[in-house]
C-alpha cells in the first residue's frame, strides 16, 4: 500500500499486524515530536514553608534572642533555606535534563507497532529519569564529601567550636560532639532539635522530626517534615519566637495523594529529586506522521488468481510446444526403424549397417522440409524454396543454439543467496566465506549497551584496606592525645584516613552512576557488522567512557577546589587560617592571619605543604617523620600531594601506634609491595586519583548477544560463479519457442522474396540473350 494515511494503517493492522511493515522515510525523530512528560513536585516546594516571606519572618523574630548553639532557632532560617534550595536544585535539573531529552532521538527504520512503542518510549523515559537523579546525587555527594574532607568551618559552630585558651592571645578550635558522634570524623553527626529557655540549658520544646549536627545540609537531610504537617507543631514553633505577629501559614495537607509518608526523610524526598507524580503523554499519532512511510506491505496466505494461472501456462507451453515439435518426430522415426529392425531376419554385417544408415541420414537431410505446403505442392520452384528454407531454418537455429548455449555456459554471474531466520551458528559459517559481500539487516537497530558489554574492575588495595574502616579511624581519633601542636600528624590522621575512604566510595559511586548511563545508551547499527568491527567500536566507545568519567570527577573536584580556596573558607582544625585577639582601646577584636608552610602562604595558594611529623610535648622536637605524607592548608589538598608508602611499611605502622596516647596494638595488615600494580609504592594520592584509583579494567564484550538481540530476518551474500546445467536447460528452452517462432515466420518469406527476385533477373536475361542470338 502506498503513503498509508494513519487510518489507513490502523485498519490494516488490526488484520495483518503480525506480517505488517512500513519502512520509515525519516529514521531518527526527536523526542519532543513523540513525548511530553510533566510532573509535580512535594508539596513542600510550592508552600509558605520556603518562601522569602517566612524565611525573613523567621530571621527578623530572632533577632535579640539569647541562644544556645543547638537551639533550632539557631538554624532555623538556614533549614528553611537549604529546602527551598533543594526545590530549586531539583526543578532546574529535571528541566535541564528533560531539554536534553527531547533534542535526542527515537531511532527507528521500521514503524514500531502501537502495542510495543509506548513500552519503549516509557523505557526511555525511565531511564533518563533515572539517569538525572544518579548525576544529581553525585554531584551533591562529591560536594558535601570534600566538604567535610577539608573540615571546612561552619559560621554557626555546629562543627567546630573556636576558644581562647588561657593565657593566649591566638585561638583554637574543638570538634563538637552529638552523642557518641564527633564532627572531626563524620559530619552526619545528629541530635534532636529542640528549643530552649536562655539561659536554662535543659530542652523546653522538641522539634518532632527535626535535628541539628555538624552541617545544616546533613542535619536536614535526616530530618522529616512531620511538623509541617501538623499545625499545633507550627504554631508552638511561632511562640518560641519573639514577640512579633503571628505570621498566617497553614500546614502541609496530610490527606493528599503522594508517593512519600509524612515521616519520610528530606533524604529520600530528594533521593527522588522531590518528585510526586511523573505524567508521560505519548504521541503515536504524531510518530507516525514523522516516521511517514512511503508504503507498508504485509503478506498472507491465499490461492493463485486466474490471470496468474493463464499467463504462467502460456509462458510454459511456448517452450513445451517447441521441445515436442524437435522431440516427437526424432522418436516417432526411432521407434519405427526399431521396428522395422525387429521385422526384419537378415543378418547385416558393420559396413553393411554403417552404410545403410548414411543413407538413410543422408536422405532425411535431402529431403526434410520443415516448412512443407498445405495442400502438398509439386511446384519445383516451391519444393526448392521449401528446402531452402528448411536448411537456413537448421543452421540459423543451431548456429543460435551453439551461441546461446556457449553465453549461458561460460559467463559469469552474480550469484544472490538469501538465508531467512539464521542462527548465530550459521551466521558465523557463512561469514568466514563470504565477508566482504554479506548483509544482515537488524529487525532492531538500537541495543541497550548493558545487553552486548559488561566492564568490571578492580580498584588500588587501598580502598579494601583497614586503613579505611570505620574501626580504624576511631582507634586513631581516640588515642591521638590531648595537648598536641596542630600540625602533629596524629591532629590529621583522622581526617586524612577519613578522606581516603571518601575518595574510595566517590570513585565507585561515579563509576556506577556513569556505568547506569552507560547501559542504558544504545548502541545503533542497521545491519550486523563483523566481530572485529564490533569489538573495535565497543572498546573505543568504552575507552572513551573511561576518559570522560575520570576528566568529570577530575574537573568537579578541581573546581570545588578552586572555589573553596578562592571564597578563602576557614578550616575547622585552622590549618588555613588561625584566629587571634587584637585588644585596643575600646573593645577586644579577633583577627585572621594567614598560616604559611615553608615559603608558601595559604594566602596565595592552597597547594602550600610540609613534611608531616610526629613531635614530642615541645613542638619544636620532632620524634618520627610519616615518609610521604604532608600536611598543608587543606587537608584535602595536602593528602593529595602525598603517598602512601607508609601503608606498606609494617615498621611505620608499628611506630605510629607506638606515639598513641593508648598504644594497645590495632591488629592491622600492611599494604602488599609483591602485589603487581599499576601504580608505585611512591605514587601521589593525586596520581592514583586521577586514574580514578582503578587497578584493572576488565571489558566483557558479547558479540553472540549482539546478534541475538539484532536478530536478522534474513542475511544474504553474493558470489561469482556459472550457470548451472538446469539453469541453462530451461533458460534455452524459454528462448527457443520465440526463436523457432521467429525463425519459422522469417526464414519462409526472406527465401520466397530472394528466389522471386532472383527469377525476374533471369526473365529479363533470357530475352536479351534470344534477341543477340537472332541478329
Amino acid at each position: 500500500m502506498k503513503s498509508p494515511s494513519f487510518t489507513d494503517y490502523t485498519h490494516i493492522n488490526i488484520t495483518y499486524s503480525e506480517t505488517l511493515t512500513c519502512p520509515c522515510t525519516k529514521i531518527s525523530i526527536d523526542y519532543k515530536e513523540i513525548v511530553r512528560i510533566n510532573y509535580t513536585f512535594h508539596q513542600v516546594c510550592s508552600s509558605t514553608f520556603v518562601s522569602s516571606k517566612w524565611i525573613d519572618y523567621i530571621d527578623s523574630a530572632n533577632e535579640g534572642l539569647d541562644l544556645f548553639y543547638n537551639d533550632f532557632r539557631t538554624i532555623s532560617v538556614y533549614v528553611f533555606q537549604v529546602l527551598k534550595s533543594f526545590c530549586e536544585w531539583a526543578n532546574e535539573t529535571v528541566s535541564r535534563n528533560l531539554n536534553e531529552f527531547y533534542s535526542n532521538q527515537y531511532i527507528s527504520a521500521y514503524l514500531t507497532t502501537f502495542d510495543v512503542f509506548p513500552s519503549q518510549v516509557k523505557t526511555s523515559v525511565s531511564e533518563v529519569r533515572s539517569s538525572m537523579i544518579n548525576r544529581f546525587l553525585l554531584s551533591f555527594y562529591i560536594i558535601r564529601q570534600t566538604t567535610l574532607g577539608n573540615n571546612l568551618l561552619s559560621s554557626l559552630t555546629t562543627n567546630y567550636v573556636l576558644a581562647i585558651p588561657p593565657r593566649s592571645t591566638s585561638a583554637a578550635s574543638m570538634a563538637l560532639n552529638y552523642g557518641d558522634c564527633s564532627c572531626a570524623t563524620s559530619a552526619t553527626c545528629i541530635e534532636q532539635a529542640y528549643f530552649y529557655n536562655y539561659p536554662n540549658p535543659s530542652p523546653s520544646l522538641s522539634m518532632p522530626g527535626m535535628y541539628i549536627g555538624c552541617y545544616v545540609v546533613e542535619a536536614s537531610l535526616q530530618s522529616t517534615l512531620q511538623c509541617f504537617y501538623d499545625q499545633n507543631c507550627i504554631d508552638s514553633t511561632q511562640s518560641y519566637l519573639s514577640n512579633q505577629s503571628i505570621f498566617p501559614i497553614t500546614a502541609l495537607n496530610s490527606s493528599l495523594t503522594s508517593n512519600y509518608y509524612v515521616n519520610s526523610t528530606v533524604n529520600e524526598i530528594l533521593e527522588k529529586l522531590m518528585i510526586e507524580q511523573w505524567n508521560v503523554f505519548i504521541m503515536y499519532e504524531n510518530y507516525y506522521g514523522q516516521c511517514k512511510p512511503s508504503e507498508c506491505s504485509y503478506t498472507y496466505e491465499t490461492r493463485n488468481d486466474v490471470i496468474f494461472i493463464i499467463t504462467t501456462l502460456i509462458g510454459l507451453l511456448g517452450g513445451l510446444v517447441t521441445a515436442l515439435k524437435l522431440a516427437v518426430p526424432l522418436f516417432v522415426s526411432f521407434v519405427r526403424r526399431k521396428k522395422d529392425a525387429n521385422t526384419q531376419t537378415i543378418v547385416l554385417t558393420i559396413h553393411e549397417r554403417t552404410s545403410i544408415l548414411w543413407q538413410t541420414i543422408k536422405h532425411s537431410i535431402q529431403n526434410l522440409n520443415l516448412f512443407p505446403s498445405v495442400p502438398p505442392s509439386n511446384d519445383e520452384h516451391q519444393l526448392r524454396n521449401e528446402h531452402i528454407s528448411t536448411r537456413l531454418f537448421v543452421l540459423l537455429f543451431a548456429l543460435s543454439f551453439t551461441i546461446l548455449l556457449l553465453y549461458n555456459s561460460l559467463i559469469c554471474i552474480q550469484k544472490t543467496v538469501t538465508m531467512k531466520s539464521p542462527s548465530f551458528t550459521d551466521y558465523t559459517h557463512i561469514n568466514i566465506t563470504y565477508s566482504e559481500t554479506l548483509t544482515c539487516p537488524c529487525t532492531k537497530i538500537s541495543i541497550d549497551y548493558k545487553e552486548i558489554v559488561r566492564i568490571n574492575y578492580t580498584f588500588h588495595q587501598i580502598c579494601s584496606s583497614v586503613f579505611i574502616t570505620e574501626g580504624w579511624i576511631e582507634y586513631i581519633y581516640d588515642n591521638r592525645g590531648d595537648d598536641l601542636w596542630s600540625r602533629d600528624f596524629r591532629v590529621k590522621a583522622p581526617s586524612v584516613f577519613l578522606l581516603i575512604s571518601k575518595f574510595c566510595e566517590m570513585v565507585n559511586r561515579t563509576l556506577t552512576t556513569r556505568f547506569d548511563v552507560f547501559y542504558t545508551s544504545t548502541y545503533t547499527r542497521s545491519s550486523v557488522i563483523p566481530y572485529n568491527l564490533f569489538q573495535s567500536e565497543t572498546k573505543a566507545v568504552v575507552e572513551e567512557l573511561k576518559y570522560f568519567t575520570i576528566s568529570n570527577l577530575i574537573s568537579s573536584l578541581s573546581l570545588i577546589r578552586q572555589t573553596t580556596q578562592s571564597n578563602s573558607i576557614l578550616s575547622g582544625t585552622l590549618s588555613n587560617y588561625f584566629m587571634f585577639i587584637l585588644p585596643n582601646n575600646r573593645d577586644i577584636r579577633i583577627r585572621t592571619q594567614t598560616e604559611a608552610y615553608g615559603n608558601c602562604t595559604c594566602f596565595t595558594s592552597s597547594l602550600c605543604t610540609q613534611q608531616s611529623y610526629i613531635y614530642g610535648e615541645s613542638t619544636s622536637d620532632i620524634l618520627f617523620l610519616i615518609p610521604g605524607f604532608s600536611i598543608g592548608c587543606y587537608v584535602l589538598e595536602a593528602l593529595l600531594q602525598s603517598t602512601l608508602q607508609c601503608f606498606y611499611d609494617q615498621n611505620c605502622i608499628d611506630s605510629i601506634q607506638s606515639y598513641l596516647s593508648h598504644p594497645s596494638v590495632f591488629p592491622i595488615t600492611v599494604l602488599n609491595s609483591s602485589f603487581e600494580s599499576n601504580y608505585f609504592m611512591n605514587s601521589t594520592v593525586n596520581e592514583i586519583l586521577e586514574k580514578l584509583m582503578i587497578e584493572q579494567w576488565n571489558v566483557f564484550i558479547m558479540y553472540e548477544n549482539y546478534y541475538e538481540h539484532c536478530k536478522p530476518s534474513e542475511c544474504s551474500y553474493t558470489y561469482e560463479t556459472r550457470n548451472d546445467v538446469i539453469f541453462i536447460i530451461t533458460t534455452l528452452i524459454g528462448l527457443l519457442g520465440g526463436l523457432v517462432t521467429a525463425l519459422k515466420l522469417a526464414i519462409p518469406l526472406v527465401v520466397t522474396s530472394i528466389a522471386y527476385c532472383i527469377r525476374k533477373c533471369n526473365m529479363r536475361i533470357v530475352p536479351a540473350t534470344l534477341n543477340l542470338e537472332q541478329i
